[in-house]
């Protein structure tokens, strides 16, 4: 299994990443995006996940085999091959309005409350644009919650 690194939170994907694969068959490429702090390299070293800094010129092939090559020209070859995507927000609607942004792990989102209301009365976010870190089923979930909260806002609230 080869990993991308993204970001420090990318060591956490490596680690979880390398239960797929044999032991010693994972390696981890920080490609310039941070350097692994001590307890890091020995979380990597415990899992057996070997660490790439040199940094990949190309990622090439389709799945299942995936290949990535590096600035001296060395290829090394993959079953899997993940990178941690980090989100941005698509649209500056939300924000335009005076809604406050959350960073999370992932990306930007904006700030709600457990009802999923922002902190603009009336305005609701859920998904990726509301949670700190993105999942389908989580999405679903949270639309659900923001749609029955925004429809009891319209129904009993009185300020609107």
């Amino acid at each position: 299994m080869g990993i991308v690194a993204t970001g420090p939170l990318s060591t956490h994907q490596a680690c979880l990443v390398s239960e797929w694969g044999a032991p010693g068959q994972s390696m981890f490429f920080l490609n310039g995006a941070f350097e692994p702090d001590a307890e890091q390299l020995a979380e990597l070293r415990t899992r057996e996940i070997s660490l790439e800094r040199e940094p990949i010129v190309a990622i090439e092939g389709s799945a299942p085999a995936s290949a990535v090559r590096l600035q001296s020209g060395r290829i090394e070859r993959f079953a899997g091959l993940f990178v941690m995507s980090t989100t941005k927000l698509g649209d500056p609607f939300a924000e335009q309005l005076g809604c406050e942004l959350e960073t999370g792990p992932v990306g930007q989102f904006y700030k709600t409350d457990a009802m999923k209301e922002t902190t603009v009365p009336g305005v609701f976010a859920a998904g990726d644009a509301g949670l700190p870190m993105g999942s389908l089923s989580f999405a679903v979930a949270d639309g659900v919650r923001a749609g029955v909260a925004a429809h009891q806002s319209l129904v009993f609230r009185r300020d609107h």
